[in-house]
């Protein structure tokens, strides 16, 4: 299986990580779903 490309835009791997927060916090699977989509 090869390694995913590193994403290099800060923004966006901020966004990222706060969605998945997002996510954790109130259980809401479509924050992670969209996170992931991004990634």
């Amino acid at each position: 299986m090869s390694n995913p490309e590193r994403k290099t835009n800060a923004q966006l791997v901020d966004t990222i990580n706060q969605l998945k927060a997002q996510s954790r916090d109130t259980g809401a699977a479509v924050w992670r779903d969209v996170a992931l989509r991004l990634s």
